[in-house]
């Protein structure tokens, strides 16, 4: 079937070349061409817009919000420095609120998550919206969304942006995998290095409380720990796509 979210790109990125070609790939991405059309032209068909801007909390990177019916993906512009995988990381971690937003209103499955509606079931009180939502609807159905994505989408977005870089970025794919030889990876750069690159803006969830909770015995590394290595190491990451 044909990905549900048609997302027209602003000129706010196409205008800018980098950002425009880390786009480009992501449009090539199994992960995104599952769930997303990236075009450069609106349409009747358009239900989505990707842009650049500021977002409503100054620190996040990015954020999605739903405005009468049109998906609105706002990626911070305070944070251009940052590499590009981790800028394309951004957008991952937005287009998944953005289908779980469509999913939902569809009443439909999801390429993204195969048990969709037994999970949907699961985390139900976590969409439905309360009296306690009228304050902030916006912060709190994206902590609701991001318990359920801590819970069930970290392994196939981690599996997404793997690959993402090995097929669009191979050059600094292969450089960052012997590096991180020396880091935690002695094989090279595995799923888990990339699912903790997620853990980034799920700090509220209950997993990421108790993955913080765990503790091991010197020298080993408990799983936050390795997790705070791996996005410390992940700012070294380069612009392939230019500066």
């Amino acid at each position: 079937p044909l990905p549900m979210l048609r997302i027209y790109i602003d000129s706010s990125i196409t205008d800018d070349p980098r950002l425009s070609c880390i786009v480009d790939k992501l449009a090539l991405s199994e992960f995104v061409s599952k769930i997303a059309e990236l075009t450069k032209t609106k349409d009747k068909n358009t239900n989505s817009i990707l842009k650049l801007g500021n977002t409503k909390n100054p620190t996040a990177y990015g954020e999605t919000k739903n405005v009468a019916g049109f998906n609105e993906i706002t990626i911070n512009k305070s944070y251009l420095h940052r590499p590009d995988l981790m800028f394309a990381r951004t957008i991952f971690h937005e287009l998944a609120h953005a289908e779980i937003m469509a999913a939902l209103k569809a009443n439909r499955i999801t390429p993204i998550d195969g048990n969709f509606p037994a999970n949907l079931d699961l985390y139900i009180t976590f969409y439905l919206n309360t009296s306690a939502d009228k304050e902030d609807k916006d912060d709190l159905l994206g902590n609701r969304q991001h318990t359920y994505m801590a819970a069930n989408l970290l392994p196939v977005m981690g599996r997404g942006l793997m690959n993402f870089h090995r097929e669009q970025f191979p050059e600094e794919f292969k450089r960052f995998s012997d590096f991180m030889k020396d880091a935690g990876y002695p094989k090279g750069l595995s799923e888990d290095f990339y699912m903790n690159l997620f853990w980034e803006g799920l700090e509220t969830t209950t997993a990421y409380k108790q993955m913080a909770a765990i503790t091991v015995q010197p020298p080993f590394l408990s799983p936050f720990d390795k997790m705070k290595n791996d996005l410390w190491n992940a700012e070294k990451l380069t612009k392939p796509c230019g500066n």
